[in-house]
């Protein structure tokens, strides 16, 4: 199932891992970004790790990390660079990520997982009613409950 809710993803205690999206280049400096970076460094140093900065060959993957606090942390590469000139969301590798993300959830025993309301929408440019209709292609038929977390402040 697939829950909209009003909560902060990054203090909601029902999930078991969360998703957010990167770009290619180790950025972690604004918007929900910088608060996972601030709160899970593990989540920054899993980024790095992950290929050099600027590959654009990450597109559509992901990096993960077990956290501090037993959370599973997802960074889905659905954009190559950063900036707000242009839209920097590249829908194919959200599609891609969010599909690999499902599949190694699903092989580790996550049973419930979140991502921000308007991933990478805000700073990446892309359009929610897009997202939101990739998180339902690839989520409808998934086992895992998704929460897709409306920080109300």
């Amino acid at each position: 199932m697939i829950y909209d809710i009003d909560t902060d993803l990054l203090e909601f205690d029902q999930i078991e891992a969360f998703i957010q999206q990167c770009n290619c280049f180790h950025t972690m400096g604004a918007g929900i970004a910088l608060q996972i970076k601030n709160k899970y460094p593990e989540m920054y140093k899993a980024d790095v790790a992950y290929g050099k900065r600027g590959d654009i060959t990450r597109l559509g993957k992901f990096s993960w990390v077990k956290c501090h606090d037993g959370k599973i942390g997802y960074n889905l590469y659905g954009q190559y660079n950063f900036g707000t000139w242009k839209r920097q969301t590249n829908y194919d590798a959200v599609t891609l990520g969010l599909t690999a993300i499902n599949e190694h959830a699903i092989s580790i025993g996550v049973k419930r997982i979140g991502l921000p309301k308007n991933m990478g929408c805000m700073l990446g440019g892309g359009s929610w009613p897009v997202i939101r209709a990739l998180i339902d292609e690839v989520f409808t038929e998934s086992p895992l409950d998704v929460y897709i977390c409306n920080y109300p402040k």
